[in-house]
């Protein structure tokens, strides 16, 4: 029985997907021509320009300085503001499932992103980097990269969304392994007027968002978003794993706020929030189905930058930033556990209470210019100074005992060069590498190259290569050190290898495809061998195939269509490694219905089978999510409806070491209506 459901939603998520990847390419024959589009660097509408000019605009993600999609040296995808609107996204997590090779998972606290099928449960996106407006968001606590409610930005308050596939250390460093993630801020120009927006949803969910941004008439212009959000979380959710039901233990709330400046050359901005999360998993053996158990992340970035242009005739850019950085957790946690000081249980439980803090802050200066009429560069030097990465765990109730107290400081040194240099008009070959001194892991080297060939107007082929890497944390580096009193012997960073082939052609005048065939080895993987002793163990392997058409037309319409197939292995014993499908498909419609106001903007997409930590399968599943949106009614009212997980599928993903269940159920069908009016 189980495996006829499993098929029928198998065949139910491919028909749709195929359904709608056919409606796709059967509009990609009409030839429609579009007027001259004139793009302003700080004024541009991606909504409303053509695929060709979407290929054109300039990304900054891939090369840390402007250059076009088709010549950035990787595979560079763009989520635009439209798109967040359209389809609904209310997280990162949810917006970077657009993207082909990109899956998600949640262990009820936390989102976890999946690349090119690589995700360890538990791993707090540590091999993708995070950036804001090029700023690194990953801690040096627990490199994590926050793609859910976690995040201290607001995703209405984000213009665009870069997201680089593959290696990326050679110019951004630790964490930037299976992709780079860069996320535009939206700043007055983009704004340049106010808006106050109310969401309601299922389980009680709550959320009010403010933003505001000064006119573009002066020199000095300000924005800023603030956000607050409140949920119950679901009421029951069914274990079935461990045959338990938490009940009214799932809720969370969230605030974010952000500001922005600027003034001629000069820039600051900050982000800011806190997320606050029952866990309902009975994760670290605590007591099950207990509201007390939940913890609490705090962060804040803050940054002062500069760029001038030193000289024009030879593209001379130079940037300068300072910025301060700060991250913060809590968890409290119950155990039944006996009060040995009084010979006794307390019947309350005994809360253990586990955090940890960072505070960094550093700087950046670089420059890029054309050398030549067929050479540039872009070259720079970071220094990062973490003054503190504390951890601490103690027991508070019914008696005061710390297990931990450790507090420990370094710092990182940091050149990257980069050269573009062109061989022909049609053949490019850019090389660079990135120098990293830390002082607790001394240097580590990240080289990259490519061929970047134009085959014609509309075709680029790229050949791309590069080695990335990531450093232990603070928490792999140093618990060890404070449990034992003995540092961990050889515990050294994660190395990748990454090579690719890219095909990137624009189809008309309205479609874009992006073809890849890659290969990568990741080795020196750390692992957690013992309950605080961490190790470089294991080989992984993976060899895909991607594909990705993005489609938009004169009318506003768009939609896109992506479909990977790939295997990661463990290169040890041949085996699929944990929480790895074979393949992923997604696809997704915006249709303008009636007027151009009105869009209907249904998306699916289909996971295959993973592998649990216990070596049990989960099954293939399809979730499909549909939002409406209704633009001026009445000239200052917006309105949109969002269902997510349309059809209730019963979803799970594998667990983590820490989570007693093998396997975690996702949530069901939500709904979410906000209305928003703006001034």
């Amino acid at each position: 029985m189980n495996k006829f459901v499993s098929y029928m939603t198998f065949k139910t998520a491919m028909i749709s997907s195929i359904l709608i990847g056919l409606f796709f390419l059967s509009m990609i024959t009409p030839a429609v021509a579009y007027k001259d589009c004139v793009v302003a660097k700080n004024t541009m509408d991606l909504s409303t320009m053509s695929l060709e000019d979407l290929m054109n605009i300039e990304v900054t993600s891939a090369s840390k300085k402007p250059e076009k999609v088709a010549d950035a040296p990787a595979s560079v995808y763009v989520i635009t503001h439209e798109d967040i609107k359209r389809y609904g996204y209310r997280t990162i997590t949810q917006a970077l499932q657009r993207i082909v090779g990109f899956y998600a998972s949640s262990d009820r606290n936390y989102d976890y992103v999946g690349v090119r099928g690589y995700a360890r449960p538990g791993d707090y996106n540590t091999r993708v980097l995070l950036l804001i407006d090029g700023l690194r968001v990953n801690d040096p606590l627990y490199n994590s990269s926050p793609t859910g409610d976690d995040l201290s930005l607001d995703i209405r308050s984000i213009e665009r969304i870069e997201i680089v596939k593959g290696p990326g250390s050679a110019l951004w460093g630790t964490n930037a392994m299976l992709a780079v993630v860069n996320i535009i801020t939206r700043k007055a120009s983009d704004i340049n007027g106010g808006s106050f927006a109310q969401e309601y949803g299922s389980d009680s969910t709550k959320t009010s968002f403010f933003e505001y941004g000064t006119p573009n008439t002066s020199d000095f212009q300000f924005a800023g978003s603030l956000t607050t959000t409140d949920s119950a979380g679901e009421e029951h959710i069914d274990f079935h794993d461990i045959n338990e039901t938490a009940t009214n233990v799932d809720g969370s709330t969230a605030s974010h706020c952000y500001f922005t400046a600027s003034y001629k050359g000069f820039n600051f901005f900050m982000t800011s929030g806190k997320f606050d999360k029952n866990v309902p998993t009975g994760s670290f053996d605590v007591v099950f189905n207990d509201s007390r158990n939940k913890t609490e992340d705090k962060k804040t970035i803050a940054a002062l930058s500069f760029e001038h242009i030193v000289s024009p005739k030879h593209n001379g850019n130079f940037f300068a930033r300072l910025f301060s950085n700060s991250y913060d957790y809590s968890g409290n946690y119950v155990y039944d556990i006996q009060d040995v000081q009084r010979d006794m249980e307390d019947p309350n439980g005994t809360i253990m209470n586990d955090n940890g803090s960072a505070k960094w802050w550093g700087g950046e200066i670089r420059y890029s210019a054309d050398m030549t009429s067929k050479l540039s560069y872009v070259s720079g030097l970071e220094y990062t100074k973490v003054n503190k990465l504390h951890i601490g765990n103690y027991v508070e109730n019914p008696f005061d005992l710390t297990n931990l107290d450790a507090n420990s400081t370094n710092t990182t040194f940091s050149y990257y060069l980069q050269s573009s240099y062109d061989i022909s008009d049609s053949l490019r070959l850019i090389t660079g590498a990135r120098m990293d001194d830390y002082s607790t892991y001394g240097v580590k080297w990240s080289p990259r190259g490519a061929f970047i060939k134009k085959l014609d107007d509309t075709s680029t082929l790229k050949l791309l290569w590069g080695k990335a890497f990531r450093a232990p944390d603070g928490y792999e580096y140093n618990y060890t050190q404070a449990i034992t009193g003995m540092p961990d012997p050889g515990l050294s960073s994660e190395e990748i290898t990454t090579a690719e082939l890219v095909w990137d052609k624009v189809l008309g005048s309205h479609a874009r495809l992006v073809n890849s065939v890659y290969r990568f080895d990741l080795k020196n993987i750390i692992t957690q061998v013992e309950d605080v002793q961490f190790e470089n163990s294991g080989t992984v392997r993976s060899v895909g195939i991607e594909s990705q058409l993005d489609y938009i037309l004169e009318d506003g319409s768009t939609a896109y269509f992506n479909v990977s197939f790939l295997n990661t292995e463990d290169t040890h014993t041949d085996q699929q490694v944990t929480n790895s499908p074979k393949f992923i498909m997604g696809a997704g419609i915006s249709l303008p219905i009636f007027s151009e106001r009105l869009y209907f903007t249904p998306s699916v997409q289909l996971i295959g089978s993973r592998k649990t930590l216990n070596g049990d399968t989960i099954g293939s599943s399809a979730v499909t999510n549909v939002t409406v949106t209704k633009g001026n009614i009445h000239s200052k009212w917006d309105l949109s409806l969002s269902v997510y997980n349309l059809f209730d599928k019963y979803v799970e993903t594998p667990g983590a070491y820490e989570h007693p269940e093998d396997r975690i159920p996702q949530v069901g069908r939500q709904f979410l209506i906000e209305t928003a009016y703006h001034f």
